[in-house]
């Protein structure tokens, strides 16, 4: 973490995750660097404190995870309502 607090806080920052959902208004999420270090917790924190910060918040899996799993090895494009398989657990950035 101290490579990059060691940055130029003026940098541009597109940190792509956020807290919650946000509209597709086709405007970058971006902010400075010292803005997007100061307000993100997990940032000052060492490498084992991190790890375990970021494994205390996985979600557990969708009720319906089997089915997803299947549909995509199968190939098969989801219903027409995609809704009909939530996602659930987001672990892009684990």
């Amino acid at each position: 973490m101290g490579q990059l607090t060691a940055l130029d806080a003026g940098i541009t920052a597109l940190h792509c995750h956020t807290g919650g959902r946000v509209p597709f208004d086709q405007v970058p999420i971006a902010g400075q660097l010292g803005a997007v270090v100061e307000k993100v917790e997990a940032l000052g924190f060492d490498e084992d404190r991190f790890v375990t910060w970021i494994l205390e918040r996985i979600p557990s899996d969708p009720p319906n995870y089997e089915t997803i799993v299947r549909l995509n090895e199968m190939g098969v494009l989801p219903p027409l309502d995609p809704t009909m398989l939530e996602a659930g657990a987001n672990r892009c950035a684990i």
